[in-house]
């Protein structure tokens, strides 16, 4: 699957996610938070986003991978989505947070 793929089915499930309450407004699994539609559709959605940032930031690498070569720019990348992570869960702030962890990873790598 490439990355252009996923990204795809990112924003797809994302948009329908937030669509599907729209547009079947009356049906009852798509309101209810606790319905198993509505967490399903809901997990979906933060999978595919996570998978997409983890694409990202560490390229086609699995975690062996990944800790057999890791990097100063690695760690950082894992701090910040760890940090961004931690910061959404708290504050519910997503753009905020991509913005201001995306303009720190672009300045870490114009200062090596």
């Amino acid at each position: 699957m490439t990355v252009w793929l996923m990204v795809m089915f990112a924003a797809t499930s994302a948009f329908a996610f937030r669509a599907l309450p729209i547009a079947f407004g009356k049906v009852e699994a798509l309101q209810n938070p606790n319905s198993t539609l509505f967490r399903f559709l809901n997990f979906s959605s933060q999978a595919m986003l996570g998978a997409t940032a983890y694409t990202m930031a560490f390229g086609k690498q699995d975690v062996v991978q990944l800790v057999g070569s890791l990097n100063i720019r690695d760690v950082l990348a894992f701090g910040l989505l760890a940090a961004g992570a931690a910061v959404v869960a708290g504050s519910g702030r997503v753009l905020s947070t991509v913005l201001i962890g995306t303009t720190i990873y672009w300045l870490a790598g114009l200062a090596t």
